[in-house]
């Protein structure tokens, strides 16, 4: 059996008081009220039996913190910044580095594995300059602090970088990451991607739930299979996704989003339900569970599955009709 909620292909708002679950702390884990789309019927069967997990889905501990660490604490800033008190920075000398403006221009260093300083001669570091890593063949990995919230056009362009850890990350201009072998990227403030961005990267899975504009052909010729935004429904250039994977999907993780429908850009939305003990409506107790087969009946356009609810058990049929509702 699976908890859901009851999907139809209209949007619909309900008003529900969502007991959290005991074992996970997800950002999104309770609401006042959510909106619901349905799809088509593939997106209806993976909305309804998406397991809990971290599929997308932010915990607490993940985002930015926002107090401010001790900065006469060596240990206290590392651990801020990056999460680990203990973690080697690499060598200042080894980097290019623009003091008036707080920009990395170039890496002269020879380690594949690279944790970028917070500061440099007691200048922020808050950017990564124009082709700052293009074409570099040694880089593989990149941490960086909480003071960097951008990366300039072409920065890692035809580099081999493939992990890049950026909690602070808001911007990424033109061509940053074009023909990179980056394949992951989890980008939790980040809101803009620009032209190009991703064209021909082999990046995979994009996780960026505060994302709101996406710039021209940013993922053209991707190896992007799978995208979780978190809110509202970005402003998107044109051809985004124009030669990506066909099983490509976009998850909305935020239950409270808006603006999405079906699809994004020829390619099919699921939206990830709300997981609680009880789910209510109107001070009533709504579907708390139903079973995994869905079914679809090719003559009526109808997909329909069992529900159990306060002991009864309901026939739920879905129809992708216009103007059509559950019966």
């Amino acid at each position: 059996m699976y908890k859901i909620i009851l999907i139809t292909p209209l949007l619909l708002s309900l008003s529900v008081c969502a007991a959290p679950m005991a074992t996970e702390n997800y950002v999104n884990q309770k609401v006042a009220s959510i909106e619901i789309i349905a799809t088509n019927a593939a997106a209806v069967a993976a909305t309804a039996i998406q397991p809990p997990g971290t599929n997308g889905f932010l915990r607490l501990e993940d985002l930015p913190a926002v107090e401010s660490p001790d900065e006469t604490d060596p240990r206290a800033m590392r651990l801020f910044h990056y999460g680990d008190p203990d973690i080697v920075i690499t060598p200042a000398s080894d980097f290019g580095f623009d003091s008036d403006t707080g920009t990395i221009t170039g890496y002269t260093g020879s380690n594949p594995d690279i944790v970028l300083p917070y500061e440099i001669g007691g200048v922020p570091v808050v950017t990564i300059g124009i082709s700052a890593f293009d074409g570099d063949i040694v880089l593989k990995t990149l941490t960086a602090p909480k003071t960097l919230t951008s990366i300039g056009s072409d920065a890692f362009a035809d580099s081999s970088l493939t992990s890049l850890v950026a909690p602070a990350l808001t911007t990424i201009d033109t061509g940053a990451f074009f023909v990179s072998s980056l394949t992951s990227l989890v980008a939790p403030a980040l809101t803009t991607i620009g032209d190009l961005a991703f064209r021909s990267s082999s990046l995979t899975i994009l996780t960026a739930p505060s994302l709101t504009t996406i710039g021209d052909y940013a993922f053209e010729s991707s190896s992007l299979t799978t995208v979780y935004y978190g809110g509202n429904q970005p402003t998107a250039g044109v051809g985004i996704y124009d030669g990506t994977p066909t099983n490509l999907v976009s998850y909305v993780t935020d239950p409270t989003a808006t603006g999405w429908g079906d699809n994004f850009r020829d390619r099919p939305v699921v939206r990830l339900p709300l997981y609680a003990d009880a789910v209510y409506s109107g001070g009533s107790l709504v579907v708390t569970e139903a079973t995994k087969e869905l079914h679809q009946d090719t003559y009526t356009n109808l997909v329909w599955r069992n529900v159990f609810s306060n002991g009864w058990v309901w026939l739920v049929a879905y129809t992708n009709t216009p103007g059509g509702g559950q019966l």
